[in-house]
Formats: C-alpha cells, sequence, structure tokens
C-alpha cells in the first residue's frame, strides 16, 4: 500500500510539472508552446487579465505555424531562443502576424517569416518593437495613428515590400535597425510628426532607403544608407512637410540622388558624407528655406544641385570628383554659395543659369575641367570670389 502511494504520489507530481508547461513560470507570465493554435491564444488573454507577459516556449519545437493575432490589451510578448513564427501558405506569405489594437504592448526577441504583414499597430500608444528578427514577410513593421512608439535594435532583411512604415504618428523612435534588400522602401514615415530615424544600417533596398513624406519635426541622423535603388535619403511633400535635420549619415552608392528634397521647407542638411550616387549627390528641388551646411559630396553626377527652389544656403561643403558640375543651381532664387571647397569636378565648379539675387563667395575652388564660375540668364547676382581658372 505505501509503494502504491509513493507511485500514485509520483503520477501526480510528474503530471502537475508537466502542466506548468502550459502555466505561468513566474507572477503575470504564461508560457504557450508549438501545439497552440491562434484562437487558444487569444481566448487565453482575452480571460485571464492577469497575465502580463505572453511567452512562446521551445519546449515541443520551436517552429509556430500561422500564429496570426489579434492583441486588444496590454501585453509584453517575449519568446525563447530559436522559435519561429511562421505565415507561410503553401509556400506564400499569408495573414498578419500581431494585428495590435491596443496601448502597452511591447514585442521582444521574436523571429517572424512569411506573413503578409508581420506587426501591425494601429490607434496604439506606448508599443515597441525591441531585437527582433522580421525578415522574408511581404511588410515588416507598420505604425498607424500611434503615439510614443519605439522600433529598436531589430533585423528587418528581405521584405517582399517595406520594412518599417510609420504613418500619421507622432513621437516615435526608429533607432539600431538593421534593413537590408527590402522590396520597397526600407524605412518609410509618412504624414507623422516628432520623429527620429537614427543609427539604422540600410541597404541594399528596392527603393528609397529612407523616406520622408508630408512630415513634421522629423530627424534623421547618423544612418548608414548604402547601395539602395533609389534615392538614399529623400524628403518629400506636396503640402506641409518642415522641420526635417538630415545630419551626420553616411549615404554611399545609391542609384538615385544621394540626397534628395523635393518639395518642403526649413530642412537641413548637415555634415553627411555622400559618395558615389548614380544621380546627384545632394538634390534640392521645388524647395524653401534649405540649409546644406558642412556635407562631403563625392563622386556623384552633380555634386550638389538646387533647382526651382528659394532661399538655399550652400555652405561649408567639401565638393569634389563628381561626374558633372560641383554645384549647378537652376531657376532658383535668393541661394547663397558660401566658403565651399570646390575641387576637381568635370565641369563647371559651380554652374548657375535661370536665377536671381543669388550671392556666390569666399568658395575655394580649383581644378574643374572646364571653368571655375558660369553664370547664365540671371538678375541681380553678386560675386566676391578667388579662384583658379580650372
Amino acid at each position: 500500500m505505501k509503494f502504491g502511494f509513493r507511485l500514485v504520489g509520483i503520477v501526480i507530481f510528474v503530471t502537475v510539472m508537466s502542466l506548468c508547461v502550459l502555466s505561468p513560470v513566474n507572477s503575470g507570465t504564461y508560457s504557450v508552446n508549438s501545439t497552440w493554435e491562434s484562437w487558444m491564444i487569444e481566448d487565453l488573454l482575452d480571460n485571464n487579465a492577469s497575465i502580463t507577459e505572453l511567452r512562446f516556449s521551445s519546449i515541443t519545437g520551436s517552429l509556430y505555424e500561422n500564429i496570426m493575432l489579434t492583441i486588444n490589451r496590454a501585453i509584453n510578448i517575449t519568446c525563447d531562443v530559436g522559435v519561429v513564427l511562421s505565415g507561410l501558405d503553401n509556400g506564400e506569405c499569408s495573414g498578419w502576424g500581431f494585428d495590435v489594437t491596443a496601448s502597452g504592448v511591447n514585442i521582444t526577441g521574436l523571429t517572424m517569416t512569411g506573413y503578409t504583414q508581420a506587426i501591425s499597430f494601429t490607434g496604439a500608444n506606448n508599443v515597441g518593437v525591441y531585437n527582433s528578427n522580421i525578415s522574408g514577410n511581404s511588410r515588416g513593421i507598420s505604425v498607424d495613428s500611434g503615439t510614443n512608439v519605439v522600433i529598436a535594435n531589430n533585423a528587418l532583411n528581405n521584405n517582399y515590400d517595406s520594412g518599417i512604415d510609420v504613418e500619421s504618428s507622432r513621437n516615435v523612435n526608429v533607432s539600431g535597425n538593421n534593413l537590408r534588400g527590402n522590396s520597397g522602401d526600407s524605412v518609410n514615415v509618412y504624414l507623422s510628426n516628432n520623429v527620429n530615424v537614427s543609427r539604422n544600417n540600410v541597404k541594399s533596398g528596392g527603393e528609397n532607403g529612407i523616406s520622408v513624406s508630408e512630415s513634421n519635426n522629423v530627424n534623421v541622423l547618423d544612418n548608414n544608407v548604402d547601395g539602395n535603388g533609389g534615392d538614399g535619403i529623400r524628403v518629400d511633400s506636396y503640402d506641409s512637410s518642415s522641420n526635417v535635420n538630415v545630419k551626420g549619415n553616411t549615404v554611399k552608392n545609391n542609384r538615385g540622388n544621394g540626397i534628395k528634397v523635393d518639395g518642403p521647407s526649413k530642412v537641413s542638411l548637415t555634415s553627411n558624407v555622400v559618395e558615389n550616387s548614380g544621380e546627384d549627390g545632394i538634390a534640392v528641388v521645388y524647395s524653401k528655406n534649405v540649409d546644406v551646411k558642412s556635407n562631403n559630396v563625392s563622386k556623384s553626377n552633380n555634386g550638389i544641385s538646387v533647382d526651382s527652389s528659394e532661399n538655399v544656403n550652400v555652405v561649408g561643403n567639401n565638393v569634389k570628383n563628381n561626374r558633372d558640375n560641383g554645384v549647378f543651381v537652376d531657376s532658383s532664387n535668393k541661394v547663397v554659395i558660401d566658403s565651399n571647397n570646390i575641387d576637381s569636378n568635370s565641369a563647371y565648379g559651380i554652374d548657375m543659369t535661370y536665377s536671381d539675387n543669388s550671392k556666390i563667395f569666399n568658395n575655394n575652388i580649383r581644378n574643374n575641367k572646364i571653368s571655375g564660375i558660369s553664370s547664365l540668364f540671371g538678375n541681380n547676382n553678386s560675386f566676391s570670389q578667388k579662384y583658379s581658372a580650372k
């Protein structure tokens, strides 16, 4: 009898310990395994308010297939090392991995692949994605109508559309991410306010590396933007973009312009390194109140171009070894070109046409193939300049 009681006790103990796999591992944390389906997890979250952290365990296997969750309550989501959530359906991307509509949701350390949209935040505040691998989806991470959002230290590679989309949101920080081989814009900011895009590696995308459109008070700082199919960094507006600061970026080997500003006002391009662009190094088009200062621009078509713009200051730049002009200005008003080093460009050092009320002074212009300065068909322009003829 004693032996029988002991055997029953052992069986009960083992059973209880086994059930703990699906029970809280500590206060507020609940682990699920790869046998769980989406509806089971949603039912768990909807009916257990005490859970503050959902953990995807690897105890029964690391691959979770077709997990697609609508998350409508605050929760932290984590996983064991090696866990992969896959949305693939017969080899095709399908479904939305996490459709987050609640505030206070943080996602850390997940690998998600094969989804139409891996992670979507809509109307969610105080949310974040950290240290996750969001690759091989149609779209990676999207934020719509959110406030206080952090997307940091993630890998977003080979998504078939965009890597990170931020729309109609404010107070967003996109930092320290690695984005490679995304077919659309790697980082896209649209209709948003107070956004920081900093210290990201953005490489080999199909379109623009970083795109900022119709947005205000945006900082694009210290990014490495290399080998993208469109412009490296693009700031454009058909209505309202302003107060955009592009500073300290390294922008190389992009097929379009290195940095392009098209339409906005109050933009600062400062201390960037721009090299080997397929089009111009820095291009300013249809814009007002733009500062282009202390940049190093080389091996592009025109080093710096200003077209159909007003109140543009081109000051203190190093513009060398470009395939066309060092600085090209066309159909613009009130452009100041001051204290630049303009050296060894294949056409003119400065070529200004059809532009008015502009000033060229204190530049060091030398070794340009055709001539130092050409100015045609402008009114009220002034020159105070020492330069070599070539």
